[in-house]
C-alpha cells in the first residue's frame, strides 16, 4: 500500500483540493414561514422537535402551516439551511 501524496504549499500546509458539504435529509410538519427572514420552522416527524432553517438553495414561497414536507439541507456557519424543500401531500 503506497503514500497517498496531498498537495502542499511552499510552508508546509496542506491545500484542500476539494470542498464538499454533508446533506441531510428531514420531514416534519410546516409549522411556520417567514418569507422576509427566509426561515422555515417544521415539527420533525422522527424528533418531535421544532427544527429551524434558514433558505440557503430553497424557495419557502407557497408552503404553508400544516403542510408535510421533506428538506434537504447542509449547515453552514452552525446553522441548518435549506438546499431543496418537497411537499409530500
Amino acid at each position: 500500500m503506497g503514500k497517498r501524496c496531498r498537495p502542499q504549499n511552499p510552508d508546509g500546509s496542506l491545500a484542500a483540493q476539494d470542498v464538499e458539504y454533508v446533506e441531510e435529509y428531514a420531514t416534519g410538519t410546516v409549522l411556520a414561514v417567514d418569507q422576509n427572514a427566509g426561515t422555515l420552522w417544521i415539527a420533525d416527524a422522527v424528533t418531535g422537535q421544532t427544527d429551524t432553517f434558514g433558505d440557503g438553495d430553497a424557495s419557502f414561497i407557497g408552503l404553508t402551516p400544516g403542510e408535510d414536507v421533506g428538506v434537504s439541507y447542509y449547515v453552514s456557519g452552525g446553522e441548518p439551511q435549506a438546499d431543496d424543500v418537497e411537499s409530500l401531500g
